[in-house]
């Protein structure tokens, strides 16, 4: 993902420059690596809502550090953390982007935790119920 988007666009002559998007996606299961960027683009993203720009990487890496700054501020002694996160990377998983996540930010800070001691993750919002 890092020069993804700098690789796009130096290879693009006739196609939109503004976000690198997929136009085909790898058949679940599919197991072999895609040699060109459009085609890799499909194969690390499970929809069309992760379009990668120019400050992508940078705003998930600042967002992943964020959940780490959150992380360490336990160690260092608080009781309670929290990281606001954009962009958030809930939908993320290890080797793919979706739904406007790039790095599963909650992921990154409890695999820092567990080096640490215990950690347990609590997903809330997936659990609630619309009482609409």
């Amino acid at each position: 993902m890092q020069n993804a988007y700098a690789e796009w666009q130096q290879e693009v002559t006739d196609y939109e420059k503004t976000a690198l998007l997929p136009a085909t996606f790898p058949p679940l299961g599919w197991r072999h690596k895609p040699k060109t960027l459009l085609d890799r683009t499909g194969y690390y993203m499970t929809d069309l809502s992760a379009p990668i720009v120019a400050g992508t990487f940078d705003a998930a890496l600042a967002s992943a550090q964020c959940a780490l700054s959150a992380a360490r501020a336990l160690t260092q002694g608080e009781s309670a953390a929290f990281g606001l996160c954009r962009p958030p990377g809930h939908h993320a998983g290890r080797a793919n982007c979706a739904g406007y996540c790039y790095i599963n930010n909650a992921t990154v800070a409890a695999h820092w935790l567990s080096a640490r001691g215990k950690v347990a993750v609590v997903d809330y919002f997936s659990s609630c119920r619309s009482r609409f």
